[in-house]
């Protein structure tokens, strides 16, 4: 759900922190999910995960501002053909921490996420340096943007894109 916010926060304020940002927020995530004691720590764990996750998914704005247009789309088929390997590869780690690690167990899972996302987070902050505020909106106050944000549509649209999601609106699976 906060895919939907990350693209127009990032144009009005600069991708850098966002994206930093987010990225801090999956390795404080998956160290919160790897040192749960119960099942209600994890659920916590997971969405700060998750939304720190919007900014990963985010990619093809960063991709956008770092790739000319004529290879964007080559860009984004090497990005996808990355990523199916990896899909089909997470369930088979994910069950060997369970199997051949009982000792690690599940929190394996969380363990990779912390060096998956720490590298991430390292990676963002050497490497990334987009336009920043002040580039983008030359003479303007920060504060003007942040008081003229519409907050409420943000949260109803939010809000109803979670009551017409049918994995999180189970009654409408009928």
């Amino acid at each position: 759900m906060c895919i939907t916010i990350v693209g127009r926060v990032s144009d009005i304020f600069g991708r850098r922190w966002i994206f930093i940002g987010g990225a801090a927020l999956g390795v404080i995530g998956s160290i919160v999910g790897a040192t749960a004691k119960n099942v209600s720590t994890l659920i916590g764990a997971t969405s700060i995960i998750g939304i720190g996750a919007a900014t990963q998914l985010s990619y093809y704005y960063v991709l956008g501002e770092l790739v000319p247009m004529k290879y964007r789309f080559f860009a984004n088929a090497v990005i996808y053909l990355m990523e199916i390997p990896c899909i089909a590869v997470a369930p088979v780690i994910s069950n060997s921490f369970l199997i051949s690690h009982p000792s690690v167990g599940w929190r394996g899972n969380y363990y990779l996420l912390i060096a998956l996302n720490t590298t991430a987070l390292i990676c963002w902050v050497l490497f990334y340096h987009p336009p920043t505020f002040a580039m983008k909106h030359e003479n303007e106050s920060a504060w003007k943007y942040i008081k003229n944000f519409d907050y409420l549509g943000t949260m109803l649209y939010t809000g109803g894109l979670v009551s017409v999601h049918p994995y999180l609106n189970p009654g409408l699976l009928c």
